[in-house]
C-alpha cells in the first residue's frame, strides 16, 4: 500500500516520546530501559492519535524492534518520529493486526480496531485535505457509532468505556462475531469499489473460516475485473477462484508440506500460524488487483 506521508505534529499534553527518551538518558538509564520507556510512550501516542483499539502488545513489540534495529541511531526526535510513522503504516496496511492474529492476541476489540484502521487506510490514500491523524480518528469515530448502533439495535448493553483497550471484549463470542460481520459487510452495489485486499482484511477481522476468506477474495477480484475485461462476472469467477486456491494451497505445499491437491484441506489441523501465513501470501495476490477497484 502506498500511503501519503503521515504528518504527526500533535500536542498531547504529556511528554513526547522523544522527551521521554531524552529524560531517561539524562537520568542514566541503560539503552534497553530507554527503549522500553519510549516504546510505552509511542503506544500511548498511537492509542490517542491513531485509535485506542490497536493491538497493544504487537504495537509495543514493533516499536521496540524498530528502536533497537533499523532506527537505533540518531536523536530521539528523529527516531521516534520515524518509528511512529512506520508503526502507523503497519496498522493501516494491516500488518500489525495480522501479527496479533498469529500471536493469538486479536481480541474482538482489536478486530473492530482493524476495521477502523482498514477503512481509514482507504480514506488516507485518497484526496482528503486533512492531516492523516484527523482522517484516521474520524474513521474510528464512525466505526464506533456503527458498532454502538448495532449493539443497541440488537438489545445489547453498550460498552462502559468506549476508548478502553477491551471495550468489546465482554460480549460473548457469537455477539462479537455478529458485530464484526455487521461492520465488515459490503453492500452488493459497492463490491466493485472495494479493493480485494480490504475484502480479505475484513474477512479475517470478522473471523471468517479460511476457505470463506479465499472465496471472498475470489469474488472481489472477479467484481473489480469484470468492467476491466468486459467479461461477465460469473464467467470470470471459476478461473479466479481456482487461481486464488492454487496460490493459497501452493504456499501450503511449499512451506508446510501439504498436498495441494488434497480436498478439503483441514485448516484447523494446520494451526493458526500456518493459516495466517497462507492468508498473508494470498493478501499479496489480492493487492495486485487493488488498482482496478472503483
Amino acid at each position: 500500500m502506498h500511503l501519503p506521508p503521515i504528518v504527526h505534529h500533535i500536542p498531547t499534553g504529556r511528554p513526547s516520546p522523544a522527551e521521554v527518551g531524552n529524560r531517561a538518558a539524562a537520568e542514566g538509564a541503560d539503552i534497553a530501559e530507554q527503549i522500553g520507556l519510549v516504546a510505552n510512550s509511542l503506544v500511548q501516542e498511537l492509542r490517542e492519535y491513531h485509535h485506542p483499539w490497536i493491538p497493544i502488545p504487537a504495537v509495543r513489540t514493533a516499536c521496540v524492534e524498530l528502536l533497537a534495529g533499523g532506527h537505533a541511531t540518531g536523536s530521539w526526535e528523529e527516531r521516534t518520529g520515524d518509528v511512529y510513522v512506520a508503526v502507523e503504516r503497519a496498522l493501516l496496511d494491516g500488518g500489525l493486526y495480522d501479527r496479533a492474529e498469529r500471536e493469538s492476541a486479536a481480541t474482538t476489540t482489536v478486530r473492530v480496531g482493524r476495521v477502523a484502521s482498514q477503512s481509514a487506510a482507504d480514506q488516507v490514500r485518497g484526496p482528503h485535505g486533512q492531516p492523516a491523524y484527523e482522517v484516521v480518528h474520524e474513521t474510528w469515530e464512525r466505526t464506533l457509532c456503527r458498532a454502538l448502533d448495532y449493539l443497541s439495535a440488537t438489545g445489547n448493553t453498550l460498552p462502559a468505556m468506549l476508548e478502553a483497550f477491551d471495550a468489546f471484549d465482554h460480549y460473548d463470542a457469537a455477539t462479537g462475531k455478529a458485530l464484526l460481520q455487521y461492520l465488515t459487510a459490503v453492500p452488493a452495489e459497492d463490491i466493485a469499489t472495494i479493493t480485494p485486499s480490504r475484502v480479505l482484511a475484513d474477512a479475517r477481522a470478522a473471523g471468517a473460516r479460511p476457505e470463506h476468506v479465499l472465496d471472498a477474495v475470489a469474488v472481489s477480484i472477479a467484481a473489480v475485473m469484470e468492467p476491466v475485461t468486459g467479461t461477465d462476472f460469473f464467467d470470470l469467477l471459476p478461473a479466479i477462484a481456482a487461481d486464488v486456491r492454487e496460490s493459497a494451497h501452493g504456499w501450503l505445499a511449499e512451506n508446510v508440506g501439504v498436498d495441494p491437491g488434497a480436498e478439503p484441506i483441514d485448516y484447523k489441523q494446520l494451526g493458526g500460524d500456518k493459516v495466517a501465513g497462507m492468508l498473508d501470501h494470498v493478501a499479496r495476490l489480492a493487492r495486485e488487483y487493488d488498482m482496478y477497484a472503483g
